[in-house]
């Protein structure tokens, strides 16, 4: 009896463990096209800058881009929670397995996370952090390029 409940609690920690993958995979999916698009958008309104000689429109592109940092600094702060969740239930899972039954007495099934913070939000500033950010700041300096020295 006590062994069926142990399969039953794998059984369902397995499945929270792979919805979690599910909604990690989305993020990262939901990221890069961001960046996709964001790009492209970046080249269209540059290019239209230039065609109708309208360098204030490139100037908007600042405001953009900030826009969509924050959007995919809190994707990627919301992802980053969930592969710890995910870690959290790998462990349970890993312990039931041994037959550690008290280190996962804590283990909730959930999907939740918590809302993404400013700290969360400076962390990923750090120089640890320079290939995520590095790019936005790289845009960033090349849109202020544009509109001051080519114009």
């Amino acid at each position: 009896m006590y062994d069926d409940r142990i399969e039953h609690q794998i059984v369902v920690l397995q499945k929270n463990w792979e919805l979690i993958q599910d909604i990690i995979k989305n993020l990262g999916e939901k990221s890069l096209k961001l960046k996709a698009w964001s790009l492209t958008i970046w080249w269209a309104v540059i290019s239209y800058a230039f065609t109708v000689k309208q360098p204030i429109l490139v100037m908007y592109l600042v405001f953009f881009l900030i826009i969509v940092f924050l959007i995919d600094a809190t994707q990627r702060i919301t992802e980053e929670k969930f592969l710890l969740r995910s870690n959290e239930i790998e462990k349970g899972l890993t312990a039931l397995t041994l037959g550690d039954k008290s280190s996962t007495l804590g283990l909730i099934i959930s999907t939740n996370v918590e809302i993404p913070n400013l700290r969360d939000f400076g962390k990923l500033l750090s120089m640890k952090r320079f290939a995520f950010w590095f790019p936005y700041i790289s845009f960033e300096i090349l849109t202020l390029y544009v509109y001051f020295i080519v114009f």
